[in-house]
Order: C-alpha cells, then structure tokens, then sequence
C-alpha cells in the first residue's frame, strides 16, 4: 500500500473517532438531562479505551494471527456495528434504570473507542517503510491523523448534526466505517475469495441495517430524555421534534416544551392559569417604569417574547437565542408564532454573552433571561458574576436585569455583589443600581396597558392576578444577602452552580468521616 493511501487511513480513522466522540458526548448528556460531568465522563473513557486500544492492539493482533490491513478492517467493521447497536441498547436500558443504562452506554464508549484505539499504532507499524526515518514517516501519519480528527468536529458537529437528526447521524457513520473496512479488506494481502466473503458480509450487513434502522431508533430520544419514566408516556411520543447542531427541542402533548430531555417552559400566555409562571414576565413594568428597550437571552417557546413584545411601551425587543430549532417548534403555536413577525421584536440567532461583546454600544432599560436549571452544564456563562458584569454594562440608567435564578441562592448572592439593589419574585432576579420603589397605583397603571386582541389582559377573572403583583413587595435584598454564610460567588472560573455538590458549598461535609475529620486541625486549614 503506498504511503499516501496509509495517510488516507489515519485521517479517516481520526474523523470517524472524533466524529463518534461528538455524538456519545451529544446522547449521554440528554441522558444526563445536560449535567456539567456528562462530559468529563464520556471524554474520560473514551480515552481509556484510546489508550488501552493502542496498548493492547498489537497483542490481539499477533493472538488472532491476522494481518494488519486484516486486523483493521476487522476493528473498523466491529465497532462500526457496536456503535450502532449500543444507541438502541443503551435507550432501552435507560427506561429500566437510569443507572444502569448510563453505564450500558459508557462500556460501549469504552469497547468502541478500544477497537478503533488499535488502529493507529497498527497504521504506523504497517506504514512505515525501510530505509526511511521512522520519526518523519510516524510524524506524517500523525499530522493525517490529527486533521482528520480535526473534520470530525467542524464536518460533523457543525454541519452534519444540523441537516440530519441524531439518529440517521448514527447510521451515516456506521456505514462510513464499514465502507472504509471494506476499501482496507481489498488491500489486504489475502486470497480473493476471503476478499469476496468480506465484501459480501459487509453488504450484508449495511442491507440489514438500513431497514432495521426505524425500527431499533423508534422514541429513542423520548427513551433517553425520559429515562424510566418513558413507559408511562408510551405510546404516547413527542408531538413535534426538531433538532439542530445545538440540540433537541421536543414538544410534549399539549404544551410541554422540552430542550435537550429537559424541562423548558409552556406555550401559555395566560397570567389567570399561569401554567409556566408567566405572570413573572408580566411582573417587569411592576419593576422597571418605562422599559422601552428590552434585551432577552433565550427565546424558549416565545410566550415571553410574545408577553413583552405586547406591552405598548415596549418600543424594540431584542432576543438572542442560540438554537434555531426553538423558531421551528414556535410556529406550530399560531398564537404566539406572531413574535416571529413582529416589527419590534428582532430575533437574533447566536450566544448571548457573544452578541453582548460584539455590541459595545447596544444600551437596554431591561436585560431578561428566563434561563435554564442552574445545575446544567453551561449555566455559568448566564450566572456569573463575570456575565452580569457584562450585562450592567450595558444597561441605560436605572436599568435592571431580571433573570431567573431557578431557585439557587448562590445566584442571588452574586447578583447583590454586581448590583446596589435586589429584589425577588419567585425564583427570579431583579438586579439594578436603582431601587424597586413603584408605588402600587404605578404597578397597577403599568399592568393595565397589557393588551391583547383589543382587550385589556388583567380584566375579568385575570383581575385578581393584577391586584396580586400590584401587592407583590421588592424590599432591598443586597445588603443581607452580601453577608450571607455559606454562599458563593459564582464566576466563570469556579463555575459553582455546576459543580457545587452541597447546598452549603462545603462539598467535603459528604464525604466519610474517615476521610474528613473536621476536629483535626489540618482538615480546618485545608478545607
């Protein structure tokens, strides 16, 4: 085999093996309903298996006697079909025991990544040539083998991942490793009639695979969002599913919006059934007496965009979303898909905290973001200390940032630490360097503008939802929250909200007291 086609084989092996990383990362996270150790954990056995692969490849290729072109086309072959049995497997495990099912899934992570793990050290025995210098050839293996690992992420978790679901992505990779243990198996130095046998297994199985694809994939996203509770939902399944590079947005019969297997909103814009608390986006002109110019992050099913975007002195709404499958699922809802077309509402595909820095001179009277649960990877970057910083940057005088802190009372402690003024409703922020002072007829006069369809929203039996925010009290929260024991700053280096593992922030207080002794005085000054 020439030199060039060896090369060929270590940067498709690395495509394929970062390519595969992405998606056991993508599926074991939503598992995990998106905990910030979901990847940690993946990327750590996925290299134990790398590591052990090309530590232990070379003995099973001499036990089994086979040629290295044989032995790599074979592991190619092999993992390809465990990588597409141990999606299905892994789902059907998870709705009998969450437990069990994510470890189903990090033994397949392991074995899959063992089998392609022995490729490259075989690849770099085979493809070194005598009377070359080892070091340049390995050298040049290597550099293929890197940009191909380097295409896996922008080829598949940037460009395939958001024309293909999930599940067909699976499919696509499978057969590409087949494909390509079928191009390694002709070069093999082998009888032709093994190479035929080869070639027609291998066609086979890409024949089986195909029409058995429905059929092992069917709700398997509803099986690893929903974990041991999908046997109650069967057969009942997602009633609209859209999904992009940026992850899935599920809708569950009849309102339920799900992002990534987890919780995320209502499509309800009623403040007298307040299903998904929307009466906490009706509590902003209680808060803020002129909010004309208003910046949210995350648009979620768009009933708070809608609600914004009705109050008359709204005159421009700016909403940053970062997944654009949340506009697809918005305009299933007729009643609040009208956001979409808004004239003043400007809907912004990209990072909040990016667009925030790209815009120095954007000011806003009112920055919101109903985020998601704090204890989810990437809360951080809209919790920090560092990001509401950012955001005071860029609020007008008297300005406020109203965010949802999903009742985490480090989040509050951060706030009161950025602003001279706290206040909360429910489990939201109000932050501002100027006090929540509204007086009642204010609040009420604010309320009463809320239109929609030609008629007042806080009349009839919605009038006592009026008078119940009308009532709501916005005491000065800062100064005792500053002085609070047991909380922590949160900032994008300790990322505390994620990561923190007791409510006091004193993780060691888990452990066995063999392991910690809190009389000892070293334990005192170590912890």
């Amino acid at each position: 085999m020439r030199f060039a086609l060896v090369m060929m084989l270590a940067a498709a092996t690395g495509y394929l093996s970062l390519s595969q990383e992405i998606l056991w990362v993508n599926v074991l996270s939503s598992a995990d309903q998106g905990r910030p150790v979901a990847f940690a954990h993946v990327l750590g056995v996925f290299l134990i298996g790398i590591a052990l692969g090309a530590l232990l490849g070379r003995r099973v290729q001499e036990a089994l006697r086979m040629h290295v072109l044989t032995y790599i086309a074979s592991m190619l072959a092999i993992s390809a079909l465990g990588f597409f049995w141990a999606f299905p497997v892994g789902g059907y495990a998870l709705t009998l025991s969450k437990g069990w099912g994510l470890l189903v899934l990090h033994l397949a992570v392991l074995c899959v990544a063992f089998m392609t793990g022995g490729i490259f050290p075989a690849l770099c025995h085979y493809g070194v040539r005598s009377g070359t210098s080892v070091g340049l050839s390995v050298s040049w293996i290597y550099l293929a083998n890197i940009l191909g690992a380097t295409v896996g992420p922008l080829a598949t978790g940037f460009v395939l991942l958001d024309l293909e679901p999930v599940e067909n992505v699976v499919m696509i990779l499978s057969f590409v490793s087949l494909m390509l243990a079928e191009v390694i198996w002709l070069a093999a130095p082998i009888s032709p009639k093994a190479k035929l046998g080869f070639l027609g297994s291998a066609v086979c199985a890409m024949a089986v695979l195909l029409p058995l694809h429905g059929w092992a994939y069917r709700d398997f996203l509803e099986k690893v969002h929903f974990n041991t509770e999908y046997s109650s939902f069967a057969p009942q399944t997602y009633l609209y599913l859209e999904q992009s590079r940026s992850g899935v947005v599920g809708v569950w019969p009849p309102d339920l919006l799900y992002g990534d297997g987890v919780y995320d909103g209502r499509f309800s814009l009623d403040p007298a059934l307040n299903s998904n608390l929307i009466t906490r986006a009706y509590f902003l002109p209680a808060l803020h007496p002129h909010p004309r110019r208003v910046f949210m992050v995350g648009l979620g099913s768009g009933s708070w965009a809608r609600v914004l975007a009705d109050y008359p002195e709204v005159e421009a709404l700016t909403v940053v979303e970062i997944n654009p499958a949340y506009l697809e699922v918005i305009a299933r809802f007729p009643d609040i898909a009208t956001v979409l077309e808004d004239p003043k509402v400007k809907i912004v595909i990209d990072d909040g905290r990016r667009w925030l820095n790209r815009h120095p001179d954007a000011r806003f009277d009112a920055i919101v973001m109903n985020v998601t649960f704090h204890w989810r990877g990437q809360a951080t970057h809209v919790l920090s200390d560092d990001f509401l910083r950012l955001c005071k940057a860029r609020l007008n005088p008297g300005g406020l940032v109203y965010y949802n802190a999903t009742w985490s009372e480090d989040a509050f402690y951060t706030a009161a630490h950025v602003f001279h003024y706290l206040a909360r409703y429910v489990n939201f922020v109000a932050a501002s360097d100027r006090p929540f002072d509204m007086s009642e007829e204010d609040k009420r006069r604010n309320l009463m503008k809320f239109y929609r369809d030609g008629r007042p929203v806080f009349d009839g039996d919605a009038s006592a939802v009026r008078e119940a925010l009308v009532a709501v009290e916005t005491p000065n929260l800062a100064d005792g929250l500053r002085s609070a024991p047991g909380l922590w700053r949160i900032t994008d280096d300790n990322m505390a909200t994620e990561f923190k593992i007791c409510a006091s922030g004193r993780w060691w207080r888990s452990l066995p007291e063999r392991l910690y002794r809190p009389e000892k005085r070293w334990a005192r000054a170590l912890f």
